[in-house]
């Protein structure tokens, strides 16, 4: 499940080494072109499912994740254009912090829980002689201080790691019911070519979640799993607008103009 890992050749950023250094802020979300599942929180799921539908996905170490579906088997992320705009009513938190990651990292003496700030070197947006303008800013001032936009995105990060921690607890408890079953369809596009999700995805069965007592309902509230499976539940229905999405792709393939495709996106969105 690459799709939901980092790629590239990710490194923690240290002040003593990368005091003069910085990054080129991205122009366009191109890099998330060939990303068909993205990472989600409980915190925006009531925002994805408006616009991409949610799955699980199992990782090759058995655990599985919240991800939003934003396109299939050919992993091509359909609400990225071919000018690298974002065609989606939202924009996942793991996109927003893209090419910023926080790992985990020794606690300080009195317990408390410190990260490493981690910087995708793959993105080719690492800088060593940054510009120190607007496009090009440094990570930190001369004193060693977090730049105001760096600690803007330090608070990002954080929220994301706390969210992080809310969600793993809620698929697992989802995990644990019993309720996920395999998620795949066989359909056909425009061209009469196959269309298969990519693989390693998983849905609530609607029927096993019915059949759930009261004591398993009360676990998966505790957890927030019960409001995660309905809101993947509810999010299947926006499969329909990535098989249209992938058919205005197809016509835009064909040379049809890029102007009538954006106006498809911002249609096809709507409900």
């Amino acid at each position: 499940m690459s799709e939901v890992t980092l790629k590239g050749q990710v490194l923690p950023i240290e002040v003593e080494k990368a005091l003069e250094h910085g990054f080129r802020r991205p122009d366009s979300m191109s890099f998330a072109a060939n990303q068909a599942l993205v990472p989600v929180h409980l915190v925006e799921v009531a925002s994805v499912v408006h616009t991409m539908p949610i799955a699980l996905a199992r990782l090759p170490s058995d655990q599985y994740v919240v991800v939003a579906v934003a396109g299939f088997d050919d992993n091509r992320n359909l609400l990225v254009d071919a000018q690298g705009r974002w065609g989606g009513l939202y924009l996942p938190m793991d996109l927003r912090t893209y090419p910023f990651r926080l790992q985990d990292a020794q606690p300080l003496d009195g317990g408390e829980q410190r990260y490493a700030v981690l910087f995708d070197h793959g993105s080719g947006l690492y800088r060593e002689a940054p510009s120190g303008d607007e496009l090009e800013p440094r990570f930190f001032t001369d004193e060693g201080k977090p730049q105001d936009f760096f600690a803007k995105v330090l608070e990002q990060l954080k929220e994301t790691v706390s969210a992080s921690v809310r969600t793993q607890a809620a698929a697992n408890a989802l995990v644990a019911s019993g309720v996920l079953i395999p998620w795949q369809i066989e359909g056909v596009d425009a061209e009469h070519a196959a269309i298969r999700l990519p693989v390693g995805l998983y849905r609530v069965d609607e029927n096993k979640l019915a059949a759930l007592d009261g004591a398993a309902l009360q676990a998966m509230h505790r957890a927030s799993a019960l409001g995660l499976a309905y809101a993947q539940l509810f999010s299947m229905s926006r499969l329909s607008v990535l098989v249209r999405l992938l058919e205005a792709r197809i016509k835009r393939d064909a040379q049809q103009p890029q102007a009538n495709l954006t106006k498809n996106i911002d249609e096809l969105l709507k409900f």
